[in-house]
């Protein structure tokens, strides 16, 4: 299985590293571009939704109404923005395109 890639803007571009939890940023490699910074983040609970089909803003849009939807009947709150994470490179047949939304749980 891929590592999820949570799409978040740093500046004019931006990408995330999902490192195992057994890794540390002293036992992490080092970058070998200088503009590539690690910093260690907290841990935190998530609630998620995964979902298949094209990268498109109504299919994200309509994702991330049904997590909410159900964040809400079961009397849950959250907060921050939502996260899109995707599995699959472009090239990924649409079908097969595995996307998650992340919202974070207090």
């Amino acid at each position: 299985m891929g590592v999820p890639h949570p799409r978040v803007s740093i500046g004019k571009c931006g990408a995330n590293l999902n490192q195992l939890k057994d890794v540390t940023l002293t036992t992490a490699p080092e970058p070998i571009d200088e503009r590539v910074k690690l910093r260690e983040v907290a841990g935190h609970t998530l609630a998620a939704i995964r979902y298949s089909g094209f990268w498109s803003q109504a299919n994200d849009a309509e994702h991330l109404g049904q997590l909410t939807t159900a964040l809400r009947t079961a009397k849950l709150s959250w907060g921050g923005e939502p996260v899109v994470a995707r599995y699959n490179g472009p090239w990924t047949p649409w079908f097969l395109h595995r996307n998650k939304h992340w919202l974070q749980l207090p």
